[in-house]
């Protein structure tokens, strides 16, 4: 019994060190890219005066799920901060990632080396970008995929172990937390219970991919042709788009899935993987070829529609990359005598955390690695948003250059999520929200047009443009050229108000 309960003890220190290790890889940015998104649509949730103008794009396509009312129900039952709150389940919902990797490890993977060096390397690369996707493997930043991810990864793993229960449990509420991943997760969860359960595997495998096949094509033809505004939303998101992908992402796609290929064809003696190993590789190699297909089939820039891009069907490299770098290694770390492997893993995890710290780096080198709430971000930007907060009232609507998220020293932090106040939508971001909810296309398309160029237009362009938004701030570049008053300015940006 005490043996028991000190190797539990050993996983569980294990695991918080591999979390503690990826935290510190992943570095923390609450209010860039996606994290935004999910940081506005809490702060309304939590204060309903927020936000007057352009609400839509505040609560944004977070109002499908239940994770920003729980999360928001924390922080008032908490008396904690926002800050606070997204910070702890930040970190909470690495650990839950690692410890699902390292569960799914466990029935792939028949050694405890194995097990422990395939979660250590999955540890050291969840800040790894999935092409083809504008996914990272685990974000930097709390979304509802901090949390679907590993729902979904113990759901599988307890469809490995055949409990079925389990796994519609982690289903229903991964589900319910972000709907989208959840779907494309199904399929790979499909193939599984087919190669468990048909004795015709290769025959059902095929029928099963051409009926979903048939879902995509049915789709494509019942989606009603897409209005100018929503083809340039959903044009923006070039990664929707097979033929828009860079060699680089095909290799990102292919390698995963040769490699499940090979897994899947071993005969059940190998003692590298197991016998759960084989079924999951050919699950997701099967669901990976299959939504490929579908993809090169039937999304295209030239189509009328684009509700089946929308659907992002090749999400599921997302889920397929986790599952290769558990395999890869498992496969790397296994004493079978051939030393060669070990050397690599340990190739690939020095590679893995140098190339997170430079991508992270790269990615946001303006900004602090770890933004907590008790420091400063070092972020312009993110200062002059944050002067905002504190200054201009709730009902103020500030203007920014339609592209400012690329913009010298910005690092993609959304102004609106850390000004709490309103913003007209930009080209990037908004535009990211509109296309996956059309109705709001129209107002995107007008407003990032409005403010296109409004970094270097002279003043009375820029009145121009705003007039009829009734804008009352404009947030520039610190060396942009403007004859308004300027209360804050930094060595990056500068806010002035409009007459």
């Amino acid at each position: 019994m005490n043996t028991v309960a000190g190797s539990k003890r050993t996983t569980l220190l294990l695991l918080a060190a591999l979390s503690l290790v990826a935290a510190a890889l992943l570095g923390y940015h609450p209010y860039a890219e996606d994290g935004g998104i999910y940081a506005s649509a809490l702060a309304l949730r939590l204060n309903p005066s927020l936000f007057p103008a352009f609400r839509a794009f505040a609560v944004a396509h977070t109002g499908k799920s239940l994770f920003i009312p729980v999360v928001a129900e924390v922080v008032q039952r908490s008396s904690l901060s926002q800050e606070v709150v997204l910070l702890g389940l930040y970190l909470l919902s690495i650990a839950a990632t690692v410890a699902a990797a390292y569960r799914m490890a466990c029935v792939l993977l028949p050694e405890r080396r194995q097990q422990i060096c395939s979660t250590l390397l999955f540890a050291l690369a969840m800040g790894m970008p999935v092409g083809g996707t504008s996914l990272y493997i685990a974000d930097p930043y709390l979304t509802s995929r901090s949390f679907s991810t590993p729902l979904i990864l113990l759901g599988l793993t307890a469809l490995l172990r055949r409990k079925h229960g389990s796994a519609a449990v982690c289903g229903a509420i991964s589900f319910a937390v972000h709907p989208l991943m959840t779907l494309w997760a199904l399929l790979p969860a499909a193939f599984l219970l087919l190669w468990q359960r048909s004795a015709r595997r290769m025959r059902d495998f095929v029928l099963l991919a051409l009926a979903v096949v048939g879902v995509m094509v049915a789709i494509q033809i019942v989606a009603p042709v897409d209005s100018a505004a929503v083809r340039a939303a959903s044009l923006s998101r070039g990664y929707w788009f097979p033929s828009q992908w860079q060699s680089y992402e095909w290799i990102g796609l292919v390698a995963p899935v040769l490699m499940l290929l090979a897994i899947a064809g071993l005969s059940g003696k190998s003692t590298i993987m197991s016998s759960a190993a084989q079924a999951m590789a050919a699950a997701m190699a099967a669901s990976m070829l299959t939504v490929t297909v579908g993809a090169l089939l039937l999304i295209h820039t030239s189509d009328t529609a684009f509700l089946l891009a929308r659907l992002q069907p090749l999400r599921l490299l997302h889920l397929v990359s986790i599952v290769f770098v558990l395999m890869m290694g498992g496969w790397l770390a296994a004493s079978d005598g051939r030393a060669w492997r070990r050397g690599v893993l340990c190739l690939f995890a020095l590679g893995a955390v140098g190339g997170m710290l430079f991508l992270q780096r790269e990615t946001y080198p303006h900004s602090a690695h770890w933004e907590n709430p008790w420091g400063r971000s070092g972020n312009g930007y993110e200062e002059a948003a944050l002067w905002l907060r504190q200054n201009a009232p709730v009902d103020a609507l500030i203007a920014v250059d339609a592209h400012y998220t690329t913009m010298h020293g910005e690092d993609a932090q959304m102004v609106r999520a850390i000004a709490q106040r309103s913003t007209i939508p930009d080209a990037a971001k908004d535009g990211g929200i509109a296309s996956v909810m059309p109705e709001l296309a129209d107002a995107w398309w007008t407003g990032s047009q409005a403010q296109e160029g409004l970094a270097v237009l002279p003043d009375a362009q820029r009145l121009q443009r705003l007039r009829s938004y009734g804008a009352t701030w404009i947030l520039l570049p610190t060396d942009s050229d403007t004859a308004f008053a300027c209360p804050y300015r930094n060595g990056d940006a500068k806010v002035c108000r409009l007459p």
